[in-house]
């Protein structure tokens, strides 16, 4: 029988827990302050929403493995929230991070299938996608070898899996599946601009789903060379070039200068959020990507679609992430701080929760360009000019390092606060980075 999961965070075990034993996420060892006031807000309630939902689950194994509610579902758990905060929790405990990633390996098929929603007695048959391997991608940074490797075998298991069941005879992968398309929140833009008709299931292959695909296996390339096993990076690098080119041949329109999503093989010409995607996976060539920053105004227009969709603020923040690896660095700390603004304009009903865990995570990854490793901190700040002359702090409790930032023109002086009262001054470029050695 498989070892299903369900929540107790109700129940009278967990009640004591939160009287008795304090909290588990302790935000005193990480925080950050803006010269924005509703940027400040936002951060405090995405970390003090995230320790609310943290509990104790127990199954039929009685796993002692904390995890993190769902907001639709208090008794399950998200892979996309839970891959989401665990990202945002290593900031302060590398191992609650780890850990409420694991219910979701821990319920993986015997095929190798890791489940989107863990439910109180059963698991959903749609799959995590690729929000776990994202999750993998960031903690990587920081974990042990051993760690890794399990983490590694779980996850190229799933790959397998969704390469054997989601990828057609054309190369590309599909939802396959009407009910997985009208849930994906990434399609939903798409859904708006046609009108929301029925998106032909077996006929559709999704310029996200692809994307994210091609960025799993690079992922998995690299924790192979990582772990010192080359050939299966090799096999891994070969399957990332084919899949590359399958792509960029199928789904570019050199007239429109853009990548659009598939229906019955023909390039559906609609620019959303996810046109953006394949810079993440690394799939044009410069050329391509800067013929791509003409539509980045209608991407913007797109932004108050979180409000409706909030499930779709990852997708931007994920778009942040590709601009950067074709060193726009201007346009990605632009659109993370329009995603961080958006994120902090929203109440604090459960429905935002996925809003506010990716403006949280662009304002702290892309526009503060803080980013923690094994032995360093990566400064890597995209500013905005309206910042100039204002104080800008990140405190590490967790490595005695608090950083102070203040910008003049293009100009940013550091300011780093190091144990035994040693201070690092320097002076550094907006739109540059720093490394911090512990």
């Amino acid at each position: 029988m498989k070892n299903f999961v369900y929540d107790t965070s109700l129940s009278a075990a967990n009640m004591l827990r939160k009287t008795f034993t304090g909290k588990w996420l302790d935000r005193d060892k990480f925080n950050i302050e803006t010269p924005e006031s509703a940027l400040n807000s936002l951060f405090d309630a995405t970390y003090a929403e995230i320790e609310k939902r943290i509990s104790m689950p127990f199954g039929m194994k009685l796993l002692k493995e904390r995890w993190l509610q769902s907001s639709a579902d208090h008794s399950a758990a998200s892979a996309a929230e839970t891959c989401a905060a665990s990202s945002l929790i290593s900031a302060l405990d590398f191992n609650l991070a780890v850990e409420i990633v694991r219910p979701f390996f821990h319920n993986q098929s015997d095929e190798g299938n890791i489940p989107l929603i863990v439910y109180p007695m059963s698991t959903s048959r749609f799959p995590a996608v690729f929000f776990v391997a994202e999750a993998v991608s960031q903690l990587s940074r920081a974990a042990t070898i051993s760690d890794l490797r399990a983490m590694s075998e779980r996850l190229q298991k799933f790959s397998s899996w969704m390469a054997l069941h989601k990828r057609e005879e054309d190369g590309l992968y599909s939802h396959a599946d009407a009910r997985w398309i009208s849930i994906d929140p990434f399609l939903e833009p798409l859904r708006a601009a046609i009108g929301g008709r029925k998106i032909p299931t077996y006929d559709f292959r999704s310029i996200a789903l692809n994307s994210l695909a091609l960025q799993e296996i690079t992922l998995f390339e690299g924790i192979s060379r990582k772990l010192g096993d080359i050939a299966e990076a090799e096999k891994r690098a070969e399957q990332a070039s084919r899949l590359r080119e399958i792509i960029a041949t199928a789904c570019w329109d050199e007239e429109a200068g853009g990548f659009f999503d598939l229906i019955r093989g023909e390039r559906r010409l609609v620019i959303t959020p996810a046109s953006f995607l394949p810079l993440l996976a690394e799939i044009p060539t410069m050329a391509q990507a800067n013929r791509m920053m003409a539509y980045l105004p209608d991407i913007y227009k797109q932004i108050d679609f979180i409000e409706q969709e909030p499930g779709l603020a990852h997708i931007f923040e994920l778009a942040t992430q590709g601009l950067l690896k074709y060193k726009k660095t201007k346009e990605a700390g632009e659109l993370a701080l329009a995603v961080a603004r958006k994120a902090a304009s929203l109440d604090n009903s459960p429905k935002y929760f996925p809003a506010r865990l990716a403006g949280t995570s662009a304002l702290i990854r892309h526009v503060l360009g803080f980013h923690k490793f094994s032995d360093r901190h990566v400064v890597y700040p995209k500013l905005p000019g309206e910042w100039a002359g204002h104080n800008i702090k990140i405190h590490d409790a967790d490595k005695n390092r608090t950083i102070f930032m203040n910008m003049t023109g293009a100009m940013i002086d550091c300011n780093v606060i190091a144990p035994a009262g040693e201070t690092l001054s320097s002076e550094i470029e907006n739109h540059t980075f720093r490394n911090i050695p512990f």
